[in-house]
């Protein structure tokens, strides 16, 4: 481009969409220095800043050839680190992941990779036993099985962690 050189519509055009697709791509980059994020994820924030669904599109697709985004990494990485570090269910795991926009398979193949969570529950149970004792042991039971399930343990990990007591 100079001055006094004259610039046709679909040259206009062209250099708008690529403003566009750079805009795009730098607000893409911005969203993911703050933390990783799913192509769902992703394809919301773009279209609610405004964007139209073909920049959303060559944006998302850029992203996954330079491997900035990636559904399937993202999830074994959460189901690990929500099973290890926040000591969640595999059940939880998997409704957050569904949330995020995450495809089933996907999420199938971080659950089925995702540690023991047996070990996490143990650890939950022993952290709420040492604060309640003082409860009556049928209390305690009850309370501490409603807590695991609510933190999405399967039923036969939350049996294994209170000894096979439990019945249906």
């Amino acid at each position: 481009m100079h001055v006094g050189r004259e610039v046709d519509r679909a040259e206009l055009d062209r250099i708008a969409h690529e403003e566009q697709l750079h805009e795009a791509r730098q607000y893409a980059f911005l969203l993911l220095s703050y933390k990783a994020r799913t192509t769902s994820e992703l394809t919301q924030r773009l279209t609610r800043k405004g964007f139209s669904p073909d920049i959303v599109s060559s944006t998302l697709q850029r992203l996954v050839e330079l491997k900035m985004v990636d559904d399937a990494a993202f999830a074994r990485r959460f189901a690990e680190d929500r099973v290890n570090i926040g000591h969640k269910g595999k059940w939880r795991v998997r409704g957050e992941l569904l949330k995020r926009g995450i495809d089933r398979k996907q999420i199938d193949a971080a659950i089925a990779e995702a540690p023991d969570e047996v070990a996490a529950a143990k650890e939950v149970a022993q952290k709420y036993l040492s604060r309640n004792r003082r409860l009556e042991p049928d209390v305690l039971k009850r309370r501490l099985y409603a807590l695991l399930a609510r933190r999405g343990f399967s039923l036969d990990t939350i049996r294994t962690v209170l000894g096979g007591e439990i019945d249906n």
